[in-house]
Order: C-alpha cells, then structure tokens, then sequence
C-alpha cells in the first residue's frame, strides 16, 4: 500500500489542453502540475499490476467543480510515475469534501491477481443489482 499526501489540487480536465489552429498542447496549467507531481513522486516505488485508488480532495474554496474532471489529470500524473499503466485501476473511489486547504490524499493498493475482486454472482447478473433493490 501507497500512500501519498499532495499539497495541492490536480488541474480540471476542463483546462488541460489548449488548441491552436490544428494543434493541441498541453497548458500552462498541466505543465506545472506536472511538475509538481514529479517533484512529490520522485524516488517513490513503481506499483505493477492491477491496483485500487482511494483518492480524498480538500476544498478550499466552495467553488462547483466536477470530481471527475479532478481525477482525469491526477491519474494522468500518476500513470509511469508510481503506477504503470492506468488501465492497471480495477477499482477507483473518490471523495471531496471542504476543509481549510487544498489538498489530495491518495492510497494505492496492489492486487495480486484481479479476479480477487470478482463478487461471487452469476456472470449474467451485474454486480450492481444487489446495491440498486
């Protein structure tokens, strides 16, 4: 298990990237970010394999802002860094709350094998229908 403590938000998906003409690149914004991340992410062990996110964002400011588009650039910023691929995340949760400053908690676990997580149901029936009745 990993867990990291950043001091800062992840940029919005919303101000990722920029077009220019034909050409889209990435903004001011995520370069900075990016760097921030792998100032905090350096020297920390890689994880392979299928892992689960618990991810935490402290709020500030009381500001509408859509948590997935906070976790797009975060995933991004982890992904080769402490995690190999994103497709590696087999489970994902995610909260935000208001506090006093601006922060993301992340914990990371590694699964030995994925189908650890297969809930015992028939594979015609969704996992989801036992939480919806």
């Amino acid at each position: 298990m990993l867990v990291i403590d950043l001091p800062f938000l992840p940029v919005s998906v919303n101000a990722c990237y920029r077009a220019s003409g034909k050409r889209v690149y990435k903004s001011k914004r995520l370069r900075e970010f990016d760097k921030k991340m792998e100032a905090v992410l350096n020297g920390l062990d890689k994880i392979d394999g299928p892992v689960s996110l618990d991810v935490e964002f402290e709020l500030k400011s009381k500001r509408k802002r859509d948590i997935d588009n906070l976790l797009k650039s975060l995933i991004d910023g982890l992904e080769n860094r402490v995690i190999g691929d994103d497709s590696n995340i087999i489970k994902l949760s995610a909260i935000k709350y208001f506090g006093k400053v601006n922060r993301t908690k992340i914990i990371i676990k590694k699964y030995p094998d994925q189908l650890d997580l297969v809930p015992p149901v028939s594979r015609h029936q969704s996992p989801c229908q036992n939480e919806i009745q």
